[in-house]
């Protein structure tokens, strides 16, 4: 599940994630992902928190209705507290954007390892 509302990066995210084998959902509605995470109880969940409001709330909601789920979140190096924020709220990894970039090619073999 991708969850964000950059359709040009949210593209290339889903092309990574599809050569890998994966199914992929988009989501850019807050109540959508729940109602994903009540349908989709297992697989990869990445989250750009510079693009959902109430993205902490979300994260917890995942992590509760799908304990097994591998979250990946990202957002702006600017705002380190968002990293905490989003690791207190159930994600397993945490990157500035850039670092996503760097890292996105080894992240559908990283979901299938948790």
């Amino acid at each position: 599940m991708i969850v964000g509302d950059d359709l040009y990066f949210q593209v290339r995210i889903e092309s990574v994630f599809e050569s890998a084998g994966y199914e992929v959902y988009t989501c850019s509605v807050p109540d959508a992902l729940i109602i994903a995470a009540e349908e989709q109880h297992s697989g990869v969940w990445i989250v750009d928190m510079n693009s959902m409001g109430e993205w902490a709330g979300l994260l917890n909601e995942v992590r509760l209705r799908s304990p097994e789920a591998f979250i990946v979140a990202f957002g702006s190096h600017k705002r380190t507290n968002d990293f905490k924020t989003a690791l207190d709220a159930g994600a397993d990894h945490v990157f500035a954007r850039s670092k996503f970039v760097e890292m996105l090619p080894t992240l559908p073999a990283m979901g299938r390892e948790s």
